[in-house]
């Protein structure tokens, strides 16, 4: 069984992908639907896309005191986080918990399915600013 952990995809990604096949799956199964993603091979084809290379002049980026890249596209509201050693960290794309219905917020943000800053850019922007 091929694995999509620090070997890349048959040379298609450019990242060193997910850490493991376990990481990638959970990472999938949580997100891949945000993307449309029909595969876990898609997802993370599109998240070495969206974190590797050249930045297009619209994305956000920012690089923390630790190595990690950070990304953010205000256009699709795409995030992703690379570390230092290329390895895929995350990729989503966040919700801010005053867009989830009143009656739904509490759960959803104990689920950590949403964030407390008014909008993503502002996450991102705090996100930058960790280790």
């Amino acid at each position: 069984m091929w694995t999509y952990g620090i070997m890349p995809l048959l040379g298609l990604v450019k990242t060193n992908g997910f850490l493991n096949t376990r990481q990638l799956m959970r990472h999938f199964a949580e997100h891949g639907e945000e993307f449309k993603a029909g595969t876990p091979q898609e997802y993370v084809q599109m998240a070495d896309e969206f974190l590797s290379g050249n930045k297009p002049a619209h994305i956000h980026e920012c690089r923390r005191k630790r190595g990690d890249l950070l990304r953010f596209d205000p256009v699709t509201e795409a995030y992703g986080v690379l570390d230092g050693n290329g390895t895929i960290r995350t990729f989503f794309k966040p919700v801010p918990c005053v867009t989830i219905p009143l009656s739904q917020r509490v759960l959803v943000r104990l689920s950590g399915r949403c964030h407390g800053h008014p909008d993503n850019l502002s996450y991102f922007q705090s996100e930058c600013k960790r280790w």
